[in-house]
């Protein structure tokens, strides 16, 4: 009896409509999603539990399961590159010895994380109602966390989780998290509120709730001071504002077609330009402090003498980078390079992600790992083709792969398990657009 209650809860939750599995592996499953969506604000603990209940769910269901994922390349390729990356360290562990054990095990470790896109995308089910309703939880349970260690005062949210060894890294992922938010509620907000289910004050209600959290988020963003990813995000918002505009304009008057482009991006303009007027002191405070930097490379000094800012740390990283790739250029060194930085010591990263992943995997790594991706783009064009993906959910996906991208190119994403759980809300949601659940009816764009 309590089992059919939590079911029936679950479901209502998260807006499934009838599901094909059964009651062991729904409620399973709908709890995993319910504890991961808390816990990627709460709780690292509460997002391995989540996984784990999402994972039984999964292999309860292991039959229906199976003929989905094993009919996508994406998650083919996703165990060849985890099977890849622990042939290549054991190699390194018994054939050679350049980088330490304990550094190769715990490399191969944080990139088996890449499994979380399979089992997360499975519970996503390519549902937009299931996605909307996880992202919703998942806003709310942000913007109270927000509160809690802001002292009710997003602006003084700039320490990230106390208690944390390695802010800098923790900062950039909680910022790539907010950042694929801000793009979420950008594209899906008008299509909530004006939901035509609702009356015109509820309407009014759920566009104001939506509004403050939106303004709540970015805010918390922009004093984060994660430069990339607030750049990124603005070019992001600048393409999908006009877009989603324009389109509910198209939907709901009659205005020519020429006049509704341009009252499309007068409206984002407006509402992007406060945005980036609000971000320009931090942009210009970055780019007056890398000075040094740009004078150094204009007058083509020795590049081994860079100056040690941010970004010039970051330049001798990847010229270093580019050094020990062409060491092992086929099957790379495994993770953990050492790179010494003048006055900085040593780092085991080298702040991107693409020439980490060539560094350590080699091209063949690099090959299934990039692979995955390019992959799921295509999936993703071709459900845009069968009309089985809306066009609100192809602008958020694109906003956030710009935000991704800049998150990408100036830290490594598998650093740590936190990258992976954040950037799997933006691949998570593209894998499961990839995977043949069941013959999917054509979305309405109209409703």
């Amino acid at each position: 009896m309590y089992l059919e209650k939590a079911d029936r809860f679950l479901s209502v939750l998260f807006n499934t409509g009838p599901l094909q599995a059964n009651i062991y592996s729904r409620t399973a499953g709908l709890s995993g999603l319910l504890m991961f969506s808390f816990g990627l604000s709460m709780s690292k603990s509460l997002q391995l539990f989540g996984l784990i209940f999402m994972l039984i769910g999964l292999i309860i269901d292991h039959k229906r399961a199976w003929r989905a994922l094993k009919s996508s390349p994406a998650v083919i390729l996703i165990f060849l590159f985890l099977v890849y990356i622990w042939v290549r360290t054991c190699y390194g562990i018994f054939i050679e010895s350049e980088i330490d054990t304990a550094q190769l095990i715990d490399g191969a470790r944080k990139y088996s994380y890449f499994l979380i896109l399979p089992v997360f995308a499975w519970w996503l089910m390519a549902n937009e109602k299931v996605i909307s309703r996880f992202f919703l939880i998942t806003i709310i349970t942000t913007i109270l966390y927000i509160i809690l260690f802001s002292n009710v005062n997003p602006l003084e949210f700039a320490q990230g989780r106390p208690g944390d060894r390695n802010l800098p890294t923790l900062l950039l992922a909680y910022a790539l998290f907010l950042g694929i938010l801000v793009v979420w509620l950008t594209s899906f907000a008008a299509k909530l509120a004006l939901d035509n289910k609702h009356g015109k004050i509820a309407k009014l209600c759920i566009f104001g709730l939506l509004a403050i959290a939106w303004a709540t988020v970015l805010l918390t963003l922009i004093h984060l001071a994660a430069r990339a990813t607030i750049t990124a995000l603005l070019v992001a918002l600048a393409i999908v504002f006009p877009l989603i505009i324009y389109k509910h304009l198209t939907r709901r008057t009659s205005m020519n077609p020429a006049r509704t482009k341009y009252a499309a991006i007068i409206i984002a303009f407006i509402i992007v330009g406060p945005l980036v007027y609000m971000s320009v002191d931090t942009l210009k405070d970055r780019y007056m402090r890398e000075t040094e930097v740009f004078e150094h490379l204009q007058q083509g000094r020795d590049p081994g003498e860079i100056p040690t800012t941010s970004l010039g740390q970051r330049l001798h990283m990847w010229m270093v980078g580019a050094d020990k790739f062409q060491e092992k250029p086929l099957i790379g060194h495994g993770w953990g390079v050492p790179v010494k930085i003048p006055d900085r010591g040593m780092q085991s990263h080298f702040h991107n992600t693409f020439v980490e992943t060539v560094v350590a995997w080699g091209i063949l790594g690099a090959m299934l790992f990039f692979g995955v991706f390019v992959v799921m783009g295509t999936g993703v064009v071709k459900a845009w083709r069968k009309g089985t993906i809306t066009f609100e959910m192809l602008v958020f996906l694109g906003g956030a792969t710009i935000v991704i991208l800049a998150s990408a190119m100036t830290h490594s994403l598998g650093i740590r398990q936190t990258t992976w759980t954040y950037a799997a809300l933006w691949a998570g949601v593209v894998l499961s657009y990839c995977l043949d659940f069941r013959k999917q009816a054509a979305v309405d764009e109209n409703s």
